[in-house]
């Protein structure tokens, strides 16, 4: 059964048998159909439907965010914003596809070279339920733009925005099947990809997760596209302004109550400032509390299921059994957690590289700039991370030499419609936004006359 709960009060708001294979390769052949159409619609009507969706989306933006919050927990002012933010990259995309989509002319022995971006097909995209609409829209506007149509596998606990997405495109263009929710179970999504159902699968989720797809839809040798977590680094250095920094911090590992691949997740503080960043963190922890995602008083939600806060409980209490220390005491009430940093975590601690997906950190402190690079690197992941210096030769250094897909410098990592985002390592490989994520799925065809 596909289901969705409420993780604070437990309220079922859906459930529904998953479809069969039979239903799942009808809908994708719909969306087969329609890309037929809609490839051939010029890159200026494709972006109109875009535009459309964006202002679908400010329009909804009321109820779409509070669905977002009843159906896995995030505070309403954090829902409100993501739809803000999928509403502003369809403005980007609209207003910039047509430039960015143009033929690029090569330098050549030939008279002419082109490369021409031509779509691929129908795209499956496996999308993860702690940011409901932005991980959706992120993937499907800049593919869609570039003429393919997509087939939507979203998390089941947040089956309702799966829905409420494929209304919104709907709406936008009722001429045809251009994005199509499907709520199948794992095992048939692998199907569908070994089977060659689709032409490409773009997706973002847990790292097992990535492998799982990778050998299903290996099978059949289609685009594939990764964006599997990360446990960025954030680097103190001695010479900033400690309040502030630490303070963004907070902020950062705390967005979406932690349940972010690009939070700040690992801490590396400098050893003279070590202990009086600890002093900072945990002064700003004691204004969180418990509270209604609802409610815009609230400023801290719960994970969005009781089962998320299991598994990040065990994980605390391995860390503990191997050694780890806890800044407060460990304290937790159903789904919610208190905010926390894990302290004295070596490398030989179990968890040591695992992603903490909740509002838990973990701290190491160094000494010398290339022991902070160590650090940073000493990981399976390779997402983003972010430097704190006044240095900026020592920032430029340090950003060079961690290998990640981006570095940001005195702030914390956040997405943005123009720049391209994806990591390397276990982190996944390729890229979404900017004019990067609008190529991915299209086929580069090179065009050479004598």
């Amino acid at each position: 059964m596909i289901q969705s709960i409420n993780p604070y009060n437990a309220e079922v708001l859906f459930q529904r048998p998953p479809l069969t294979i039979s239903e799942t390769a009808s809908i994708i052949e719909q969306c087969r159909t329609a890309s037929e159409s809609w490839q051939h619609q010029s890159i200026r009507e494709r972006s109109a439907v875009i535009k459309r969706i964006g202002e679908l989306l400010r329009h909804e933006k009321s109820m779409l965010s509070q669905l977002m919050s009843r159906e896995m927990g995030k505070l309403i002012h954090e829902s409100i914003a993501e739809i803000e933010k999928c509403a502003h990259l369809c403005d980007y995309y609209a207003e910039n596809s047509e430039s960015l989509l143009q033929d690029d002319l090569l330098q050549t022995r030939f008279s002419k070279a082109v490369i021409r971006y031509q779509p691929l097909g129908v795209i499956m995209g496996i999308m993860p339920w702690n940011f409901p609409f932005w991980q959706v829209i992120r993937f499907a506007v800049p593919v869609l733009i570039s003429g393919n149509t997509i087939v939507l596998k979203h998390a089941s606990n947040v089956s309702l925005c799966s829905l409420a997405l494929e209304q919104l495109f709907s709406r936008a263009y009722p001429d045809g099947a251009i994005f199509k929710s499907l709520l199948i179970r794992g095992k048939d999504t692998e199907q569908v990809l070994r089977e060659g159902y689709v032409n490409g699968v773009s997706v973002t989720g847990s790292e097992q997760t990535g492998r799982s797809v990778g050998e299903a839809a290996g099978a059949s040798i289609i685009k594939q596209v990764y964006e599997l977590g990360g446990n960025d680094a954030f680097i103190v250095f001695e010479d900033v302004d400690l309040e502030y920094v630490a303070k963004a911090a907070v902020k950062s590992r705390l967005i979406n109550c932690g349940q972010s691949c690009i939070s700040a997740k690992r801490f590396m503080i400098q050893n003279s400032v070590y202990d009086e960043f600890l002093d900072i963190y945990k002064s700003e922890l004691k204004q969180f509390t418990f509270g209604n995602p609802l409610h815009t008083e609230s400023n801290l939600a719960p994970l969005a299921t009781p089962a998320f806060a299991d598994a990040l409980t065990s994980t605390i209490k391995k860390a503990c059994a191997h050694g780890a220390e806890t800044l407060n005491p460990f304290h937790r009430e159903g789904a919610f957690i208190a905010p926390n940093l894990l302290l004295n975590v070596d490398e030989r601690n179990p968890v040591y590289d695992e992603e903490l997906f909740g509002p838990i950190g973990m701290v190491h402190r160094f000494n010398r700039t290339d022991d902070a690079i160590n650090l940073a690197n000493h990981s399976r992941f390779g997402l983003s991370a972010s430097v704190w210096t006044m240095d900026i030769k020592r920032a430029d250094y340090v950003a060079n030499a961690i290998k990640s897909g981006s570095v940001f410098i005195n702030m914390y990592p956040q997405s943005d419609a123009a720049v391209p985002f994806g990591g390397i390592k276990c982190s996944g490989y390729g890229r979404e936004m900017g004019r990067d994520g609008l190529l991915e799925f299209t086929n580069k065809k090179a065009i050479i006359i004598p």
